[in-house]
Protein backbone atom coordinates (compact mmCIF):
# COMPACT_ATOMS: atom_id res chain seq x y z
CA UNK A 1 0.00 0.00 0.00
CA UNK A 2 2.41 2.47 0.12
CA UNK A 3 4.40 1.55 -2.61
CA UNK A 4 1.04 2.63 -4.40
CA UNK A 5 0.70 6.13 -2.42
CA UNK A 6 4.28 6.36 -3.39
CA UNK A 7 3.76 5.94 -6.57
CA UNK A 8 0.50 7.75 -6.90
CA UNK A 9 2.26 11.18 -5.11
CA UNK A 10 5.82 11.11 -7.14
CA UNK A 11 3.39 10.75 -10.48
CA UNK A 12 0.64 13.79 -9.13
CA UNK A 13 4.06 15.71 -8.72
CA UNK A 14 5.48 14.87 -12.53
CA UNK A 15 2.12 15.83 -13.56
CA UNK A 16 1.55 19.09 -12.03
CA UNK A 17 4.36 20.36 -13.75
CA UNK A 18 3.02 19.14 -16.92
CA UNK A 19 1.00 21.98 -17.80
CA UNK A 20 3.70 24.66 -18.16
CA UNK A 21 5.03 22.47 -21.19
CA UNK A 22 1.84 22.62 -23.28
CA UNK A 23 0.03 25.64 -25.35
CA UNK A 24 -3.11 23.74 -26.02
CA UNK A 25 -5.70 24.71 -28.18
CA UNK A 26 -8.11 21.77 -28.06
CA UNK A 27 -11.92 23.36 -28.52
CA UNK A 28 -12.55 25.07 -25.60
CA UNK A 29 -16.15 23.76 -24.71
CA UNK A 30 -15.52 24.16 -20.98
CA UNK A 31 -13.82 21.93 -18.19
CA UNK A 32 -16.39 19.47 -16.57
CA UNK A 33 -16.94 16.42 -19.28
CA UNK A 34 -18.77 13.25 -19.18
CA UNK A 35 -18.10 10.30 -21.24
CA UNK A 36 -20.19 7.66 -22.67
CA UNK A 37 -17.55 4.44 -23.09
CA UNK A 38 -17.60 0.73 -24.69
CA UNK A 39 -14.77 -1.27 -22.93
CA UNK A 40 -13.66 -4.74 -23.95
CA UNK A 41 -10.79 -6.40 -22.13
CA UNK A 42 -9.18 -9.59 -22.78
CA UNK A 43 -7.63 -11.50 -20.11
CA UNK A 44 -4.84 -13.99 -20.39
CA UNK A 45 -3.84 -16.33 -17.29
CA UNK A 46 -1.82 -19.58 -16.94
CA UNK A 47 -3.45 -22.09 -14.55
CA UNK A 48 -0.83 -24.92 -13.97
CA UNK A 49 1.27 -23.94 -17.05
CA UNK A 50 -1.77 -24.14 -19.52
CA UNK A 51 -2.67 -20.46 -21.16
CA UNK A 52 -6.09 -19.51 -20.58
CA UNK A 53 -7.72 -16.49 -22.13
CA UNK A 54 -11.08 -14.72 -21.74
CA UNK A 55 -12.33 -11.49 -21.79
CA UNK A 56 -14.66 -9.11 -20.40
CA UNK A 57 -17.34 -6.28 -21.84
CA UNK A 58 -18.53 -3.12 -19.80
CA UNK A 59 -20.37 0.05 -20.39
CA UNK A 60 -18.97 2.78 -17.99
CA UNK A 61 -19.84 6.80 -17.54
CA UNK A 62 -16.31 8.95 -17.15
CA UNK A 63 -17.26 12.02 -15.36
CA UNK A 64 -14.04 14.20 -15.81
CA UNK A 65 -12.88 18.26 -14.82
CA UNK A 66 -9.61 19.94 -16.34
CA UNK A 67 -7.91 21.16 -13.77
CA UNK A 68 -5.65 23.10 -16.12
CA UNK A 69 -4.51 23.18 -19.59
CA UNK A 70 -4.24 19.67 -20.36
CA UNK A 71 -4.12 17.95 -17.25
CA UNK A 72 -7.82 16.08 -16.11
CA UNK A 73 -8.72 14.34 -12.80
CA UNK A 74 -11.47 11.99 -13.81
CA UNK A 75 -14.26 9.15 -12.21
CA UNK A 76 -15.16 6.09 -13.64
CA UNK A 77 -18.70 4.07 -12.99
CA UNK A 78 -19.66 0.95 -14.97
CA UNK A 79 -21.29 -2.02 -15.37
CA UNK A 80 -20.29 -5.56 -17.06
CA UNK A 81 -22.13 -6.77 -19.66
CA UNK A 82 -22.40 -10.58 -21.34
CA UNK A 83 -19.71 -12.90 -20.51
CA UNK A 84 -16.99 -15.04 -22.01
CA UNK A 85 -16.76 -19.04 -21.42
CA UNK A 86 -13.68 -20.71 -21.71
CA UNK A 87 -12.81 -24.38 -21.40
CA UNK A 88 -10.35 -25.34 -18.49
CA UNK A 89 -9.74 -28.77 -17.75
CA UNK A 90 -12.16 -29.84 -20.42
CA UNK A 91 -14.85 -28.08 -18.25
CA UNK A 92 -16.50 -24.58 -18.82
CA UNK A 93 -15.39 -21.73 -16.97
CA UNK A 94 -18.12 -19.00 -17.00
CA UNK A 95 -16.70 -15.09 -16.28
CA UNK A 96 -19.17 -11.93 -15.76
CA UNK A 97 -17.66 -8.66 -15.11
CA UNK A 98 -19.83 -6.96 -12.53
CA UNK A 99 -19.19 -3.36 -11.06
CA UNK A 100 -16.29 -1.36 -12.53
CA UNK A 101 -14.92 1.75 -11.03
CA UNK A 102 -11.90 3.90 -10.28
CA UNK A 103 -10.52 7.64 -10.72
CA UNK A 104 -7.48 8.88 -13.03
CA UNK A 105 -5.05 11.75 -13.90
CA UNK A 106 -5.10 11.93 -17.34
CA UNK A 107 -2.70 14.52 -19.31
CA UNK A 108 -3.46 15.58 -22.35
CA UNK A 109 -1.50 17.56 -25.38
CA UNK A 110 -2.79 19.00 -28.26
CA UNK A 111 -1.90 17.82 -31.68
CA UNK A 112 -4.29 20.46 -33.66
CA UNK A 113 -7.34 22.82 -32.86
CA UNK A 114 -9.52 19.38 -33.20
CA UNK A 115 -6.94 16.53 -32.16
CA UNK A 116 -5.63 15.70 -28.95
CA UNK A 117 -3.19 12.35 -27.83
CA UNK A 118 -3.53 11.86 -24.07
CA UNK A 119 -1.88 9.20 -21.31
CA UNK A 120 -3.71 8.33 -18.28
CA UNK A 121 -2.63 7.06 -14.37
CA UNK A 122 -5.46 5.11 -12.82
CA UNK A 123 -6.88 3.37 -10.47
CA UNK A 124 -9.26 0.71 -11.01
CA UNK A 125 -11.45 -1.54 -9.13
CA UNK A 126 -13.81 -4.42 -10.39
CA UNK A 127 -16.17 -7.43 -9.14
CA UNK A 128 -16.36 -10.58 -11.16
CA UNK A 129 -18.46 -13.67 -10.64
CA UNK A 130 -17.10 -17.21 -11.75
CA UNK A 131 -18.92 -20.60 -12.13
CA UNK A 132 -17.06 -23.39 -13.03
CA UNK A 133 -18.51 -27.59 -12.49
CA UNK A 134 -21.64 -25.91 -10.62
CA UNK A 135 -19.32 -24.07 -7.98
CA UNK A 136 -19.90 -19.89 -7.95
CA UNK A 137 -17.47 -17.85 -6.38
CA UNK A 138 -16.80 -13.67 -6.89
CA UNK A 139 -13.64 -12.11 -7.26
CA UNK A 140 -12.75 -8.70 -6.37
CA UNK A 141 -9.89 -6.87 -7.80
CA UNK A 142 -8.00 -3.54 -8.00
CA UNK A 143 -4.81 -1.88 -9.05
CA UNK A 144 -3.08 1.35 -10.29
CA UNK A 145 -2.61 1.20 -14.82
CA UNK A 146 -2.52 3.20 -17.47
CA UNK A 147 -3.58 4.40 -20.31
CA UNK A 148 -2.84 6.23 -23.57
CA UNK A 149 -5.31 7.12 -26.03
CA UNK A 150 -6.78 9.88 -28.88
CA UNK A 151 -10.00 12.15 -29.25
CA UNK A 152 -11.81 14.10 -32.11
CA UNK A 153 -13.45 17.39 -31.48
CA UNK A 154 -16.36 17.29 -33.76
CA UNK A 155 -17.97 19.90 -32.43
CA UNK A 156 -16.73 22.37 -29.58
CA UNK A 157 -18.89 20.77 -27.02
CA UNK A 158 -18.50 17.03 -29.20
CA UNK A 159 -15.95 14.57 -29.53
CA UNK A 160 -14.93 10.86 -30.08
CA UNK A 161 -12.04 9.29 -28.10
CA UNK A 162 -10.47 5.57 -28.54
CA UNK A 163 -8.28 4.33 -25.64
CA UNK A 164 -5.86 1.57 -24.52
CA UNK A 165 -5.63 0.35 -21.61
CA UNK A 166 -3.14 -2.05 -19.39
CA UNK A 167 -5.29 -2.27 -16.29
CA UNK A 168 -4.24 -5.62 -14.42
CA UNK A 169 -1.38 -7.28 -14.61
CA UNK A 170 -3.24 -10.02 -16.84
CA UNK A 171 -5.70 -7.56 -18.93
CA UNK A 172 -5.21 -5.00 -21.53
CA UNK A 173 -8.20 -3.04 -22.63
CA UNK A 174 -9.99 -1.26 -25.34
CA UNK A 175 -12.28 1.51 -24.85
CA UNK A 176 -14.44 3.58 -27.82
CA UNK A 177 -16.82 6.40 -26.62
CA UNK A 178 -17.92 9.78 -27.19
CA UNK A 179 -17.56 12.75 -24.88
CA UNK A 180 -19.62 16.24 -23.84
CA UNK A 181 -17.79 19.25 -22.44
CA UNK A 182 -19.40 21.61 -20.65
Amino acid sequence: MKMKALTISSIVTVFAAMPALAEGNFVDGGNWYLEGEDIYTAVSEDVNGTEYEYGYSALAVVGGYELSNGLAFEVVLGHGYGNDDVTVLGNTLEAELGGIYGVALKYSFDLSEAARLYGKLRYTAATADFTYMGNTWSSDADEIGFGVGGSYAFTDKVYGFLEYARLFEISDSVAVGIGFKF
